[in-house]
């Protein structure tokens, strides 16, 4: 899967190797991120249950959770202050630079 990622990566950017590394850490840190909401949620529906989850409950949730993060980051509201945060912290980065 990586491999698939780095090869997008590389034929649209032809990045150097200290960009693909930073790439792909950054990669392994958004699914880090997406696994622990996965988590979560699990640990969620499960103490509401009061019982473990089996494993087709497991795959359906972790599906659905997926699902929701994905629709959710397309949200009008969150892509602003996703959008607002990144110019900001660029700005600050280039200033920092020129000083």
């Amino acid at each position: 899967m990586f491999d698939r990622i780095k090869k997008i990566f590389e034929d649209t950017q032809r990045p150097s190797q200290v960009e693909l590394e930073e790439f792909t850490e950054l990669t392994y840190k958004l699914i880090d991120l997406m696994v622990e909401f996965s988590l979560y949620s699990l640990r969620t529906i499960a103490k509401k249950r009061g019982a473990p989850l089996n494993k087709k409950q497991i795959e359906e949730a972790v599906y659905f959770d997926i699902q929701f993060r994905l629709q959710q980051i397309q949200d009008p509201e969150l892509l602003d202050i996703v959008r607002d945060q990144a110019v900001s912290r660029y700005i600050e980065e280039q200033h920092r630079s020129l000083t």
